[in-house]
């Protein structure tokens, strides 16, 4: 969007993503780095970002991907905590075992 003000295009992604709040301060940092965001290759982008662990529990793991997706899908604030108690709910409705799995943060 070169033609947007960066206050336009913090409104649009605030308006759309309604816990976003995002300033007009952050679309310009974002702005005077694109050039090292738009140098990392497709394939890369995650990789980059995240590091990948193997899962213990694929129904755990679902069960999880299902509820964030729900959580994303009505907007809704999400924060490290919450996912951790949830996690931690879902395991023991699940019936796994104490000790199989560590919900740490991060």
């Amino acid at each position: 969007y070169p033609n947007e003000t960066q206050l336009n295009i913090a409104q649009y992604f605030n308006q759309k993503y309604l816990a976003l709040n995002l300033e007009r301060s952050t679309i310009s940092k974002i702005l005077k780095k694109k050039d090292k965001w738009l140098a990392i290759p497709d394939n890369e982008a995650n990789t980059a970002v995240f590091r990948y662990k193997k899962v213990k529990s694929l129904l755990l793991d679902k069960a999880m991907q299902l509820w964030i997706e729900q959580v994303v899908d009505n907007q809704m604030f999400l924060m490290e905590a919450i996912i951790k108690e949830k996690a931690e709910f879902f395991a023991w409705a699940l019936g796994l075992p104490d000790g199989v799995l560590k919900f740490s943060n991060g």
